[in-house]
């Protein structure tokens, strides 16, 4: 095997180009151009309408592209109630953080799978 792989899927195709991009205005930030013609930093700026310097337009992008994540040791329980192990079945998620340190809304909240948070009740019974 050489190595390689193929791309396949035009949603896929979009995904990896998004991935170069990013990657290129990285390697800009560090002083490495990834072509003599445009630059990565150039293209996003004109096709997402994002402003600023290297860096902001970097992490402007980033949010854009990169889906926000549950910072899983930030999930607070309610309901946990010992006498209900192993199944937790009361047990509902009362806070948490997105990756940017930002709280859940309630209807967030309430969107965290099940098998989450039977994992955090769990780890309280430990």
């Amino acid at each position: 095997m050489d190595g390689s792989f193929t791309i396949t899927g035009q949603e896929n195709i979009n995904k990896a180009r998004l991935i170069a991009l990013k990657f290129g205005l990285t390697m800009e930030i560090k002083g490495i151009r990834m072509s003599r013609g445009r630059t990565c930093y150039s293209i996003i700026k004109s096709e997402f309408g994002l402003k600023g310097n290297r860096q902001r337009v970097l992490d402007q992008f980033t949010e854009l592209i990169e889906p926000k994540r549950v910072v899983y040791d930030t999930i607070e329980l309610d309901c946990v109630e010992f006498n209900d192990y192993p199944d937790f079945c009361n047990a509902y998620a009362v806070y948490a953080e997105w990756t940017d340190g930002t709280s859940l809304t309630e209807q967030e909240l309430e969107a965290i799978p099940s098998d989450v948070i039977h994992d955090r009740a769990h780890e309280a019974y430990q």
